[in-house]
C-alpha cells in the first residue's frame, strides 16, 4: 500500500511524522506535543499583523469588552473576514 503511495504522490515515510495535515508533531517518551506555530505564522503574514503585540486575553486592560451597536457593527479587523 505504501509503494502505491509513493508511486502516486510526492511523500517520505518516517518512523514518527514530524508532520501532519499542517500540524507539527514533536514528541519524547512521556509525551506528544502538536503545534500549529507555522499556520498561525502564515495567517498573521497574511493580515499584516505578524508585528502586533501578544496578549494573554483579548480583552480592554479595564476588564469592561467594548461596546458595539449592532447595526453599525462592521468587521473592524481583516482576520476577522478570514473565518
Amino acid at each position: 500500500m505504501v509503494q502505491g503511495l509513493e508511486n502516486e504522490f510526492e511523500m517520505k515515510v518516517t518512523n514518527e511524522p514530524r508532520t501532519y495535515l499542517g500540524m507539527e508533531i514533536s514528541q519524547n517518551d512521556t509525551s506528544i506535543f502538536i503545534s500549529q506555530i507555522k499556520y498561525a505564522q502564515q495567517v498573521l503574514s497574511r493580515y499584516n499583523m505578524s508585528e502586533c503585540k501578544s496578549v494573554s486575553i483579548p480583552i480592554a486592560e479595564n476588564g469592561e469588552p467594548e461596546k458595539v451597536n449592532p447595526k453599525n457593527a462592521e468587521p473592524k479587523f481583516p482576520y476577522r473576514e478570514s473565518s
